[in-house]
């Protein structure tokens, strides 16, 4: 694989996410071993090169040589068009790149809420990415659609066991969490609401995936029992809850947004029976 020599990509290394990519670039030889910096420790030399509002939000390439700074899908551009030049045209497509830039940015504002830090590394990291409230709406609103399907899907699995459902059921039931999640979490710390929610909505996207594989198993295996599926659906929201545990302490919210979720879907359940 060609290496891109002569340049540095700044990531933030309070994000997991940020920190695996880039370490892939490295271990795959797309850049060289000190093709990577964390821009939190950045020398004086480079942070004079790159704009300050730009590369916390949009990854920064920097050649050294020439001092020229890429930013966000650009900077991607520039790695994985050397080390496959017959990607460069498809790359280079407008429609493509405006497509693949919006997809960056729905990312990268809401990368601390996918792959959240560790407590004491978000305290004490000098730079943190700007929270863009359009991108966090559409990240909620692909998240509760995402989940929702997938929650309509495995309740068919279910009924046997649940009353039959409507098609817009789980949209309703998910959509009522976000709202009642937000009405307790404003009545806590109004402050990280914005955050929690995503967090939270992170939390249902992975559990709606999990649930998923469940099914594609249950299909493969070609099982009908909806024991199988109950047991699943037990396993996915018992680690739903111990992640949002996690992620509820990460926040510095504390355990009663918990309980508002278990209330919640307790009541949920009530109704539907």
């Amino acid at each position: 694989m060609k290496t891109l020599k002569d340049h540095v990509i700044l990531y933030d290394a309070v994000c997991p996410m940020c920190n695996l990519y880039t370490k892939g670039f490295v271990d795959t030889g797309m850049l060289d071993k000190n093709g990577r910096l964390p821009y939190q420790e950045m020398p004086d030399k480079i942070a004079c090169l790159v704009d300050p509002d730009r590369f916390t939000n949009e990854i920064a390439l920097v050649h050294l040589p020439s001092g020229k700074v890429y930013y966000g899908v650009e900077s991607l551009l520039q790695i994985i068009g050397n080390s496959f030049s017959w990607l460069r045209p498809c790359l280079r497509n407008r429609a493509l790149f405006k497509m693949c830039t919006v997809l960056y940015k729905f990312v990268s504002f809401n990368r601390r809420v996918l792959v959240p830090a560790k407590k004491d590394e978000a305290r004490t990291s000098p730079m943190e990415p700007s929270f863009h409230k359009g991108y966090r709406i559409a990240f909620l609103v692909f998240t509760w659609l995402i989940s929702s399907f997938f929650l309509s899907r495995y309740s068919l699995r279910l009924s046997a066991i649940l009353p039959q459902t409507s098609g817009y059921r789980e949209y309703l039931i998910c959509g009522g969490q976000v709202a009642w999640q937000l009405a307790a979490v404003c009545l806590i710390r109004k402050e990280r609401a914005w955050d929690y929610l995503g967090n939270m909505m992170t939390v249902s996207f992975a559990g709606s995936i999990l649930l998923g594989l469940i099914m594609i198993i249950g299909n493969w295996m070609a099982l009908r029992n909806p024991g199988f599926y109950a047991a699943g659906f037990g396993m996915v929201v018992t680690a739903m809850l111990l992640e949002h545990m996690r992620r509820a302490a990460l926040l510095g919210i504390g355990h009663q947004v918990t309980v508002s979720w278990i209330v919640y879907r307790l009541l949920v359940l009530l109704l539907i029976f």
